[in-house]
């Protein structure tokens, strides 16, 4: 049983790095001034989306990837506490308009940027469509700040979710 869990854990340990080689290399000449986005979504709760996003996320800088971490999971603020931030501005505030994501951000471990998450469902989960676009595309307009936006996305099927899977380059 114990070698079954290594095997295991070597296996998705692969396939982060897998992921990560992935990120960085599969850029197309057209996408060059437009950062990649990766959403990292789960089926369920506890199953270790933040800490999956967040490792990505390090992962990428320590690569030498400028990337941003977006928390967009509506069940609390998982990433932000990983990366030990505090609450100043947050998605719920790009979504409102009342900050943008440049404004928003903030410096995180090894050179990360994280736009962290709000700890209200309600701010997220009933954003209007013109919100989504509006977060999605200031994501998506980052490109001298970063080439990778590691999203964040929990397990909650909400709108933001599923409009964030269509615009992704890669879903974890």
């Amino acid at each position: 049983l114990r070698l079954m869990r290594c095997l295991i854990m070597h296996d998705q340990a692969n396939d982060l790095r897998r992921l990560v080689r992935q990120a960085i290399s599969t850029r197309d000449d057209t996408s060059s001034s437009r950062p990649k986005l990766i959403v990292v979504s789960g089926g369920k709760g506890g199953v270790g989306t933040s800490t999956i996003a967040v490792n990505l996320a390090i992962a990428l800088v320590q690569r030498g990837s400028m990337t941003v971490l977006v928390d967009a999971d509506t069940h609390g603020s998982d990433a932000r506490i990983l990366c030990r931030l505090e609450e100043l501005y947050t998605v719920a505030d790009v979504l409102s308009a009342r900050r943008t994501v440049r404004e928003s951000l903030q410096p995180g471990p090894g050179g990360l940027q994280v736009l962290p998450g709000a700890w209200s469902e309600g701010d997220i989960s009933e954003c209007s469509p013109r919100s989504q676009e509006r977060l999605i595309g200031q994501l998506l307009d980052l490109g001298n700040r970063a080439d990778c936006v590691v999203v964040d996305a929990g397990n909650s099927p909400i709108r933001l979710v599923k409009r964030l899977w269509q615009a992704a380059d890669l879903i974890l």
